[in-house]
């Protein structure tokens, strides 16, 4: 009977075992339950940190979009007689949006809408969803101005979607636009020669070291952008750069004279900044007007720091010393006039160049040469040519380098020779022509008109030229008109047929190249983003 007992207790523990096993087997099961929701939950991170790095993707696309393709407000305003850019919130045809491949598999995995905002004219307008979340400056009674935001300043919602498998994030951002700070004028860091019949109309000099040969009658008209240097006479609002009003709008011209940074004068010239052509009038002077009740010699026209001598109470034209970068103005003394503009801001300068050539790349209109080398800049014979047709958003860019196109080794400065013709109606060449380490000749008569800006850069850090073979110069003459203006890093030669009055898209700066800045950015919670 015991041994019988004994035998039946196998049979306990193989129920034991049994137990166990479905035990273990349970725990498992419901262990590999949390492990495969832990998977999934990592999954489901991982695919929406995807999904919102695709987003800040399509931030980054939407921001290069409006600074160099297309930044115009009436392209996303939503207004079916504009016509709408196809990156457009909304189009004539309904809901709009761009769509692009992050990953280049064949889907579209970014989804980018921009939609202009509704300058706010009142406090209550920046708390609606499709106004600007800033209230215009004030009214200032001219009907002849235009109420609106200082340097041409826009703003633009950005609505990005980005997918990573089942994953949706949204990103909302705000940007303001505006133009960038070139000064919309003839402009050298050094020195502006002009040739005795050179006539400039509606735009005015301004030299950082000297302005030579100087007469009244090189200027006419009145200074379309700057107006009387201390408020804009489009708009009305202060440029904020100058806060003493020249006496009246005439285009003018202004100098510095010898500054830190400038050389010598010039043979002859006079040290404070404006050397007069002697067969002006009065002839046989050179010198700004001494100790007289109207120093400037010919009027409101002419600036340099011989304008105010005692005991004669006037201006004379001085380098910002006074001011803060958040209020250049402040401090400005009553009998001093400045630059109606930004000067010496290496890093916005940077920018710039930057942008306009990202721009010509994005055209196929950079052109980079060995250094020391000539180059001819003309059309419809070789691959480099000046595009024709062309707009005023053309933008042409010759670097003088070694290197590669995105990390340029700058030797010898070269020089390019203008010698475009187009096949516009109005037989005009029209755009931005940027070159750098390089001098710009337009000289040559069998070239079309130039419609448009001209910028000139040297090869070193700005002010950094201390050999002449480094400092680049723009030399205008011949029978060439150029209508619009020239900023140039070293010397400017002006000569013969110049005509800087300005097409209206050339009022505000370079067309089609602003500066952005984020104003906002959100992750939203809903696709509505409310």
């Amino acid at each position: 009977m015991l041994s019988r007992f004994i035998r039946d207790e196998s049979g306990i523990v193989l129920g034991l075992a049994v137990i166990m096993v479905v035990l273990i087997g349970v725990m498992g099961a419901g262990l590999l339950v949390f492990v495969r929701n832990d998977l999934e939950a990592v999954v489901e991170v991982n695919q929406g940190q995807r999904a919102l790095e695709r987003a800040n993707v399509g931030v980054e696309a939407a921001k290069k979009h409006l600074a160099t393709v297309d930044g115009k407000p009436q392209n996303y305003n939503a207004d079916p007689l504009d016509g709408d850019s196809e990156w457009s919130e909304i189009t004539e045809v309904g809901a709009g949006e761009k769509r692009l491949d992050f990953d280049g598999d064949g889907q579209f995995d970014v989804f980018v809408k921009i939609r202009y905002l509704i300058p706010s004219t009142t406090e209550s307008d920046t708390t609606q969803p499709d106004y600007a979340p800033e209230v215009l400056p004030p009214d200032d009674g001219d009907p002849a101005t235009i109420r609106a935001y200082t340097n041409n300043a826009n703003y633009f919602r950005v609505t990005v979607q980005g997918r990573a498998g089942n994953a949706v994030r949204q990103v909302q951002t705000i940007y303001r636009t505006q133009n960038f700070d070139l000064p919309v004028a003839f402009y050298a860091t050094r020195n502006i020669s002009l040739g005795g019949s050179t006539t400039i109309n509606g735009i005015s000099l301004f030299a950082n070291c000297y302005l030579l040969n100087l007469k009244a009658e090189h200027l006419t008209g009145n200074d379309q952008v700057y107006g009387d240097w201390v408020s804009s006479p489009i708009t009305g609002n202060p440029n904020g750069y100058n806060g003493i009003a020249r006496n009246g709008e005439a285009a003018g011209a202004a100098a510095l004279g010898q500054v830190t940074g400038c050389p010598a004068p010039p043979a002859g010239a006079a040290a404070s900044g404006i050397d007069y052509d002697p067969t002006g009038n009065p002839a046989g002077d050179t010198r700004q007007k001494e100790g007289t009740a109207s120093p400037q010699r010919y009027g409101a026209l002419d600036f340099d720091r011989d304008s105010d001598l005692a005991p004669v109470s006037s201006r004379d034209f001085e380098l910002n010393t006074w001011g803060t970068p958040e209020n250049p103005t402040s401090g400005q003394p009553s009998d001093t006039i400045t630059f109606p503009f930004k000067t010496s801001d290496a890093s916005a300068d940077a920018d710039l160049i930057s942008a306009l050539k990202q721009k010509a790349l994005d055209q196929g209109n950079y052109i980079r040469k060995p250094s020391g080398s000539s180059f001819d800049i003309d059309d419809g014979t070789g691959p480099d040519d000046y595009p024709s047709p062309s707009t005023l958003d053309t933008v042409y860019f010759v670097e003088f380098a070694e290197g590669t196109d995105d990390s340029p080794i700058y030797g010898a400065r070269g020089t390019a020779s203008y010698r475009a013709n187009t096949s516009d109606a109005d037989q005009k060449v029209k755009g931005t022509l940027v070159v750098v380490n390089g001098n710009l000749d337009f000289t040559v008569n069998s070239a079309d008109d130039f419609q448009g800006v001209v910028v000139v850069r040297d090869s070193v850090s700005p002010g950094s030229a201390t050999t002449e073979s480094q400092v680049t110069t723009f030399t205008k003459g011949g029978n060439i008109q150029l209508e619009g203006f020239a900023n140039v890093e070293g010397d400017m030669s002006l000569s013969g047929t110049v005509d800087g009055i300005l097409p209206g898209a050339l009022v505000n700066g370079i067309p089609g190249l602003y500066n952005l800045s984020r104003w906002s950015w959100r992750e939203c919670y809903s696709l509505s983003c409310n």
